[in-house]
């Protein structure tokens, strides 16, 4: 793990469904390990969210629970920073994790989002 690298999560996407997939998840091998970082800032743009909500989400564990870091819905479309920080409380949105994936979730119905995340570990 190299410490104040800054690399793409995920590059320019559009995914579309309709009521029949609920969503999609990153794939666990594209999953980000932020190591031993002190803190990470994550660039969400999101320029087209209809029917559904982008969530990036953190854990310590592959196996373990996820928590909501960040989530970005039809009203709010544009570019964002997140920033997590080791040393905040476990549970807090704001804790950075060992582990970065995003995942769209489905508001019923059809749905599209455009996204691309951009990361920064120091």
């Amino acid at each position: 793990m190299v410490i104040g690298r800054s690399f793409e999560m995920q590059p320019w996407t559009t995914l579309r469904g309709d009521a029949t997939w609920s969503g999609v998840m990153e794939e666990f091998e594209e999953w980000v390990d932020t190591g031993d970082a002190g803190l990470g800032i994550v660039r969400v743009e999101a320029p087209f969210i209809t029917g559904c909500t982008l969530y990036l989400e953190g854990c310590d564990d592959a196996g373990g629970s996820f928590t909501t870091q960040a989530s970005f819905g039809a009203g709010q479309t544009g570019a964002s920073l997140v920033y997590l920080y080791q040393e905040a409380p476990f549970g807090a949105a704001s804790r950075k994790y060992r582990l970065l994936r995003w995942k769209v979730v489905s508001a019923g119905g059809n749905w599209e989002a455009c996204f691309r995340l951009n990361v920064v570990l120091k």
